[in-house]
């Protein structure tokens, strides 16, 4: 997986999550960010990150993502790994 391929599937699972209103104050509580944070990082690396880092934690949510954007969820894993910097 390349750095690119890791951003699309990371924004593609932050609109994911955005576009429930739950599943969006659930990541704002748990990450301590605010609505503005998201604005003003979300091409960056950290934040895209942090977003498949919180699905991750909650399983159904991931594997309900991975299947309404297409991937598989080790993909997913993939990307949260290469873009927070994590050594497999």
């Amino acid at each position: 997986m390349d750095n690119q391929s890791a951003q699309s599937i990371a924004l593609q699972a932050l609109v994911w999550v955005l576009a429930d209103n739950d599943r969006a104050q659930r990541l704002l509580a748990i990450t301590g960010l605010t609505a503005d944070d998201m604005r003003a990082s979300v091409s960056e690396p950290w934040l895209l990150g942090a977003a498949l880092s919180y699905l991750e934690g909650y399983e159904p949510d991931l594997i309900k993502c991975c299947h309404e954007i297409a991937i598989k969820p080790e993909d997913m894993v993939a990307a949260r790994r290469l873009l927070t910097g994590e050594e497999y």
